[in-house]
């Protein structure tokens, strides 16, 4: 079969051979497979720790073709999946150690990421898969690593206490990622600060629920004006975004930083400026959120979908529709 691998800081396509599925395991035909911004860091080997060839791709959609022993009491022949989950955690968890009875299966110590969807066909642990409704169409493939992370990231905003018509500031509003923030932080009631960069991009947050949508120049005077933002969820995969995002905050705000920049060094005058700051790191976490990202989904009148083919470029599409918005954000889950 056909994949697409890095190598030597380039995207190529080779044949490789497939593989037969193991006990509990299936054969996944891919229909799409979208670029997360990670993909681009691997390729372009922004990250010390990452290797000179292999594969890339984990967030996918596709159909089942082949059952390994045991699957049939997961999923069947014909089905329509979502796969990459739970990201580097997302391929296996063993279920019964520490951080699996906790809740946090990317932490288990036999996790196998999901690595490798970029291809014709994926074979995959048979329980890490979700399987869609018709309304999730396949374009929408970055909800198993965009729309869930950051869906997560959005939902530590009430496990530290910042409660509906809190200011949130989404740093990359317009993104892969924060197109996704934008709609959830609104839908959980927070006022949504928008920053990003140009007037169709701002247009669009409006769009999607942000009270305020502002370059990133005239973001520290908008914060400043309510007070200081209780939160910066930071999408944007710089630094200068993450000096942003300490410069908005108010005293104790909450500082989540989402977007994987480049390895450099961030100077702690940019912390201590801001106020004593809580910083929390997010990504993809646990299990049950994956489901109850995908059932969001789906009730959502006005999602949209972002798929990016390089670190700028970004392509956009209205996903579906409906005429009511009838869950209150409670009903996403805790």
């Amino acid at each position: 079969m056909r994949a697409a691998r890095a190598e030597g800081g380039a995207v190529v396509v080779v044949e490789v051979d497939t593989t037969e599925p193991g006990r509990d395991e299936v054969v996944v035909r891919i229909h799409t497979c979208g670029v997360c911004h990670s993909d681009l860091h691997l390729v372009k080997q922004d990250w010390s720790f990452a290797p000179p060839s292999g594969p890339i791709g984990h967030e996918a959609i596709g159909v089942v073709e082949r059952l390994g022993p045991g699957a049939e009491r997961f999923v069947a022949v014909g089905d329509r999946v979502i796969l990459g989950l739970g990201g580097a955690g997302g391929g296996f968890w063993c279920g019964s150690c520490e951080f699996c009875v906790d809740g946090h299966p990317r932490l288990c110590t036999q996790a196998k990421q999901v690595l490798g969807a970029m291809a014709e066909t994926y074979t995959i642990w048979a329980p890490a898969l979700v399987v869609l409704p018709e309304a999730v169409d396949d374009l929408e493939a970055p909800l198993a690593c965009g729309g869930l992370t950051a869906y997560s990231a959005v939902r530590k905003l009430t496990t530290h206490d910042i409660g509906p018509g809190s200011v949130v500031a989404v740093l990359g509003a317009a993104g892969g990622l924060g197109h996704y923030a934008v709609q959830l932080a609104a839908a959980f009631g927070h006022r949504v600060l928008a920053v990003d960069v140009g007037a169709e991009r701002l247009a669009f947050a409006r769009e999607l629920g942000a009270e305020w949508a502002v370059e990133p120049g005239d973001a520290a005077a908008t914060a400043a004006d309510v007070g200081g933002a209780h939160a910066s969820l930071v999408f944007a995969a710089s630094i200068a975004g993450y000096r942003l995002g300490f410069e908005l905050l108010r005293k104790r705000g909450l500082f989540i930083g989402v977007g994987l920049p480049a390895p450099t060094r961030v100077r702690s005058r940019w912390v201590r400026s801001s106020c004593s700051p809580r910083i929390r790191r997010s990504c993809s976490r646990r299990w049950e959120p994956c489901r109850r990202c995908a059932n969001w989904s789906t009730s959502r009148p006005a999602v949209w979908c972002a798929v990016t083919s390089d670190a700028r470029a970004l392509s956009t599409r209205r996903a579906w529709c409906s005429t009511n918005w009838p869950p209150a954000p409670t009903s996403v889950g805790p």
